[in-house]
């Protein structure tokens, strides 16, 4: 019988992998051409950087933007000299030197690429050492846990994924452009595609911050989803941030609302009408479209892909479901109503810096629930301040349904498929209501023409 052997456990005894140089080039291209800064935000963390002084720039980098402080190389310098960290890293000689050997900022991503899969095998080397040192006294499934956890966080929070173009099709083109036409809108912004919305709105206009509030199981995804779909059939760009739902749940909901057919019939994909849906996939204008469903996404990460999207396709609306999913500034995580404020802030800020309108999804605090009426109100914006503060535009979707005052009253008729959009907040222009018929499983709202008037006062 063979004696057993002991295994060996190497001590590495070597450099970890790294890449100084290419370390300096990311840093001084941003320093020399502060917009190459978007593409690095979404590919590297401070962690990534080998160097600790180069880790030190980069969070002053960091900060400078969070702050909506410029990231050029003076901007970076004043701002270390005050923080007592610019002798740190060598000095304005050392930052003014990043940038002196940088002719373009072309291959940025390339080489943000390489520090991070430097920073990557790092971490390997890490987690393997730890679970090592583990498996000589813990049990098998811990040390099997510990590693599932580990590289389930590493490959996840490095796991680059660009917004993906959606293949979709929208039957009411030509129907609303008729009517568009017919009724003499003049829109000055991306059209919202409910007509009653957009005579009161003029469409989405450039730069604002459009809220649209109301409790779970509302619609609001839903009624987010048609106001994408509406705008990519008029030739608008739409790039869609879900931090909920994954893009295949979001392209079930899309291709129902498209093809009217209800979700539930999708999802069990029993005697679906295939010819309907492989005319609808192949609808041209699937590629206005472009879906980001990553989850946890900071509010940063965010607004470095709106910059680099709205240069590389022109992008002409965002969306993002929903702002109780989104990361923000952890300075003030112990106090919710700054911290999503200053979200609300970032995007208003991001509105207005590309010119384009942002639609935020946004949850409703219970209190709406408690009143006699249930009617929303502005107050009811959860963690409220600073978000209605920053909104231009307001909405809150109801479905009657939902509400027992809209029960017993006789000029809504059958309510079950009856609803309403309320304008709450309207910075530069009438408030208002508009009553919309919404689908049974919620993801076509439309127009319901009534007797009586819009109230637009």
């Amino acid at each position: 019988m063979t004696k057993p052997q002991l295994q060996y456990i190497p001590d590495f005894g070597k450099i970890p992998p790294q890449s100084v140089d290419i370390e300096q080039l990311v840093l001084g291209s941003i320093l020399a051409t502060p917009e190459s800064f978007d593409e690095v935000a979404i590919i590297l963390k401070e962690e990534a950087f080998y160097k600790a002084t180069h880790q030190i720039i980069y969070r002053q980098i960091v900060e400078n933007a969070k702050s909506n402080k410029p990231v050029d190389v003076f901007s970076v310098m004043d701002a270390m000299r005050e923080s007592g960290t610019l002798e740190d890293v060598g000095g304005a000689v050392y930052l003014t030197d990043l940038t002196s050997k940088i002719v373009s900022s072309a291959s940025i991503a390339h080489h943000a690429s390489i520090v991070k899969e430097k920073y990557i095998r790092r971490e390997v080397i890490r987690i393997a050492s730890k679970a090592s040192g583990l498996a000589f006294e813990e049990s098998a499934d811990e040390v099997v846990n510990y590693l599932e956890s580990a590289l389930f966080e590493l490959t996840g929070e490095n796991m680059i994924s660009e917004p993906r173009q959606l293949f979709e099709i929208y039957e009411e083109l030509s129907d609303y452009l008729e009517k568009l036409s017919r009724r003499e809108i003049k829109l000055t912004g991306v059209p919202a595609g409910i007509l009653p919305l957009d005579r009161i709105t003029l469409g989405w206009q450039p730069s604002d911050l459009i809220i649209i509030a109301a409790r779970p199981s509302v619609g609001k995804t839903a009624l987010a989803l048609q106001l994408t779909r509406s705008a990519a059939l008029l030739g608008k760009k739409v790039l869609f941030f879900s931090l909920e739902m994954s893009e295949r749940q979001l392209a079930t909901r899309l291709l129902s609302g498209a093809t009217e057919i209800d979700s539930q019939q999708l999802r069990r994909a029993h005697d679906l009408p295939w010819e309907k849906i492989h005319e609808t996939i192949l609808e041209n204008y699937n590629k206005n479209i472009f879906i980001d469903d990553k989850s946890g996404q900071s509010v940063f990460t965010m607004r470095s892909t709106i910059r680099k999207y709205k240069r590389k396709y022109n992008i002409d609306l965002v969306v993002i479901d929903y702002l109780q999913l989104a990361q923000g500034d952890e300075r003030f995580i112990k106090f919710l109503p700054k911290y999503y404020g200053s979200i609300a802030t970032t995007l208003k800020n991001t509105a207005k810096d590309v010119d384009i309108p942002i639609i935020l999804l946004s949850q409703l605090n219970r209190a709406v629930e408690d009143r006699s009426s249930h009617i929303p109100k502005l107050s009811d914006l959860k963690e409220s301040g600073d978000i209605e503060q920053d909104a231009d535009v307001v909405l809150f979707p109801l479905r009657y349904i939902q509400f027992k005052e809209f029960h017993d009253d006789p000029k809504y008729g059958n309510i079950q498929d009856k609803g309403q959009i309320d304008i709450a907040k309207h910075r530069n222009g009438p408030t208002g209501r508009v009553y919309v018929s919404i689908s049974d499983d919620v993801t076509r709202w439309t127009e319901w023409d009534r007797d009586f008037k819009i109230n637009t006062q």
